[in-house]
């Protein structure tokens, strides 16, 4: 029992009453109606408090428009500014327990590390092409330094959030370390150059070998490694996340994660939208005349599968690890269901390239209304069990915007 926890008042059976019947009663008041997903063996704690979210699709628009004009303006250069005040917008608008989300941070920092990814990413271009042999290297040497670039984000994106309560400024952090991550990014590096070399055996007239490797490569990497990856860093996120000075207690494991996303990743709904998707696929590959209709309806379609497959894969890992994780005497549990998502996103995905991205402001409050309707946060005590944090905040790292290049945001 958690240092939260208050035993349940239990009924004792008057004389001549049915036991069994008695007991039965008692368990089945005890256990309330789960959401989707939670373990039965980590029921929430506490009553349910308030969580809800007020964004409005009109002022979220104006802001998204502004940002993105002057970020178009300025080369990109606007870009951290527009970035923090988007994200300033929607943690605004999310409210806990009559608390209020706020993310701060320095947006020169983000800038230099914006040059950073430009100056990164010209060099590899001109190294790709220069040397295209060395592709294999130059992918373990990118990935061998992922951990610590990964784990830089993490405490960035946990140390920029804080948490406005009636009775102080509780400060989110991180105390996580790289070496978690070594050995499952070292893995997808070597994947990612075994796949490189695949392609470019196809360069030596090869195309035998080069089918073999690409699809071994492929299976190698987006099945097996990447999410492995991405469970590591999901799991580190919140194994090591800390609110004020308590730090979350996370029950389980980076394996456990994995687990489980394997054990449905193969499940009926989802191999059905998937069937349904590359069906489509192949009817337009063989069926559509035009070569320009073809290739944007192939491309839209494309995008939608793969936008659906990781939004299936990202909604179970983050159920199964908000189920799981205790703050104090603060729990969550979530009614997201992977395959909804999954279509949810991926429609909004081909309704934004085919508007030119005017509907993502939409798509963006929908969604987060969405989301507010099927999270459900649960408090034993308030919030003066959580003491204020006397690590000041970091205010940015030059080192964010290039985590973010490995594409690992996870979407808390």
């Amino acid at each position: 029992m958690g240092v939260f926890d208050i035993p349940p008042l239990r009924r004792q059976p008057l004389p001549g009453e049915d036991t069994e019947r008695i007991e039965a009663e008692i368990a089945s008041a005890e256990q309330p109606d789960l959401p989707f997903e939670v373990d039965p063996d980590l029921p929430p704690t506490g009553p349910k408090v308030e969580l809800r979210f007020t964004g409005q699709t009109g002022e979220y628009y104006r802001l998204w428009m502004i940002c993105s004009v002057l970020s178009l303006l300025s080369l990109s250069l606007y870009r951290p500014w527009a970035k923090l005040r988007i994200r300033r917008y929607l943690a605004s608008h999310w409210h806990l327990n009559g608390a209020q989300f706020d993310v701060q941070y320095d947006p020169w920092v983000n800038l230099r590390g914006r040059l950073l990814v430009i100056f990164v990413a010209v060099c590899a271009i001109a190294l790709f092409y220069g040397l295209p042999r060395l592709q294999p290297l130059v992918i373990v040497m990118a990935f061998a330094a992922a951990p610590w670039l990964m784990t830089q984000s993490n405490r960035f994106n946990w140390q920029s959030i804080s948490l406005k309560t009636s009775q102080a400024v509780l400060h989110l952090g991180f105390w996580g370390r790289s070496a978690l991550l070594c050995k499952p990014f070292m893995l997808l590096g070597a994947g990612l150059a075994f796949l490189a070399l695949g392609y470019d055996l196809l360069g030596d007239g090869l195309l035998d070998l080069t089918v073999i490797l690409t699809l071994l490569g492929n299976l190698l990497v987006f099945v097996l490694l990447y999410p492995r990856a991405s469970s590591y860093v999901l799991y580190q996120k919140f194994a090591y996340g800390k609110l004020g000075r308590t730090r979350f207690t996370f029950y389980g494991s980076p394996k456990t994660v994995i687990a489980h996303l394997f054990k449905f990743s193969f499940s009926g709904p989802f191999f059905l939208l998937m069937f349904f998707l590359l069906g489509t696929q192949m009817f337009v590959l063989f069926l559509v005349k035009q070569p320009d209709v073809r290739a944007i309806s192939l491309g839209l379609i494309y995008l939608a599968t793969t936008v659906a497959s990781l939004s299936f894969a990202r909604t179970r890992r983050l159920n199964f690890v908000i189920h799981r994780t205790r703050i104090g005497g603060l729990s969550f549990t979530s009614t997201l269901e992977p395959i909804a998502n999954a279509m949810r996103v991926s429609s909004y995905a081909v309704l934004a390239v085919l508007t030119l991205g005017l509907s993502i402001p939409w798509s963006t409050m929908v969604y987060q209304r969405w989301r507010a309707n099927h999270l459900f946060a649960y408090m034993q005590g308030d919030w003066s069990q959580f003491a204020v944090s006397d690590v000041p905040m970091r205010k940015g790292t030059a080192v964010e915007e290039l985590a973010q290049q490995f594409n690992f945001d996870l979407g808390l």
